[in-house]
């Protein structure tokens, strides 16, 4: 592993908090600012503070959207080349700047042009004015990357936040995204114990925007209880669902069910809501999963991960096959013009549970403060 990919980055959070900083140190602007990574809470929360600080050091704000239908490449080519005629500078700002890195079919030329006017604002580093970029699907070894290093200017990464723990300490309070929720609560002057920034943390998802309202809901809810103000909204992952019907684990694997049919899941491409899509990630998951358990029982001497040395113990051989009869049932009931439903989902996950599913920790009802 090369030691670019061991340095890992600063928490999302943490870079821009260094970002405010810096800003309000009323040092003068970098040239350039490229904001990426997967979380729009964060890129917003970017975005808001960097055009406040040009607005207060007089530049003047041109907006650019190169994901709007009505983006036109020549119109930002002319902001990035020419001087402000209102403002001792400009600044430019450039929203999914990363489409004028894709060259689709009838779009090279464009996209060409507007990279190239951007590199060259880049490359004249003793002239005024600050390029800013920001886009999901930015790449720091991108084309516009390189020239922002290259012209001094800053990169913030600012990817979704973990929602689960790490591999070697369990305990959900300590994800990412339960930590940011409980700063966040402390922020807000919302004294929360910890076991409720868990339960807000599931009951929402890895949504921040999302979380913000609840705890506003929190905040203004009066006499009435946490809970009652909190709706359950998350969805949850196919995946996890899966790894929790293969421990065993029955309180969980139902809770998962329900959240996953109920809510849907998110992924990359948007949040997925259809039933049999849903089933069919579920099941591939819970197969392929059955797959690598039956084939470490085989060869016990082949190096287990973490996932599979947890999950080893959780049945005896014995236990395993007939669990294996039960997800071949399953599937074959899947491949019938009736298909599996959420009912058949929990029966199987009753029928199959363990009395040595992992139970969490008991934890002790302690604050954040």
């Amino acid at each position: 592993m090369s030691a670019a990919r061991k340095a890992r980055d600063p928490l999302p959070q943490d870079q821009l908090e260094a970002l405010q900083r810096e800003l309000a140190s009323g040092k003068p602007l970098a040239r350039a600012y490229l904001v990426r990574g997967e979380e729009s809470y964060f890129r917003e929360a970017a975005l808001r503070a960097l055009t406040e600080a040009a607005a207060r050091a007089g530049l003047e704000l041109a907006r650019h959207d190169a994901g709007d239908p009505d983006f036109r490449a020549g119109e930002l080519c002319d902001d990035l080349g020419s001087a402000s005629m209102f403002a001792p500078a400009r600044c430019v700002v450039v929203r999914r700047a990363n489409r004028l890195l894709q060259q689709e079919e009838g779009e090279a030329v464009r996209n060409s042009a507007a990279v190239e006017a951007a590199l060259a604002f880049l490359r004249r580093k003793d002239e005024a004015g600050v390029l800013l970029l920001e886009g999901p699907g930015l790449r720091v070894d991108s084309a516009l990357g390189k020239a922002v290093r290259e012209a001094g200017g800053t990169l913030l990464s600012l990817r979704k936040l973990w929602e689960t723990p790490p591999p070697w300490d369990p305990d959900p309070r300590r994800s990412e995204l339960v930590q940011w929720l409980a700063a966040r609560a402390r922020t807000l002057g919302i004294d929360l114990r910890s076991e409720d920034v868990v339960y807000i943390a599931a009951a929402t998802g890895n949504e921040l925007a999302a979380l913000d309202a609840q705890l506003d809901r929190i905040k203004n809810r009066g006499e009435a209880s946490l809970r009652s103000v909190v709706p359950w909204t998350a969805g949850s992952s196919p995946f996890q669902v899966a790894e929790e019907l293969v421990l065993g684990d029955l309180p969980r694997a139902l809770s998962g069910l329900e959240a996953l049919y109920q809510s849907g899941f998110q992924g990359k491409d948007g949040r997925e809501t259809n039933a049999n899509a849903l089933t069919a990630m579920l099941l591939g998951s819970l197969r392929n999963k059955l797959s690598a358990t039956l084939a470490a029982l085989e060869d016990p001497a082949a190096e287990a991960g973490a996932e599979l040395k947890k999950r080893l113990p959780a049945r005896t051989p014995a236990e395993w096959e007939r669990f294996a009869r039960h997800v071949w049932a399953l599937e074959r009931q899947s491949r019938t013009g009736a298909g599996v439903d959420l009912d058949q989902l929990c029966a199987f996950a009753l029928r199959t549970r363990t009395k040595r599913a992992a139970q969490p920790a008991a934890s002790q009802a302690r604050s954040y403060r």
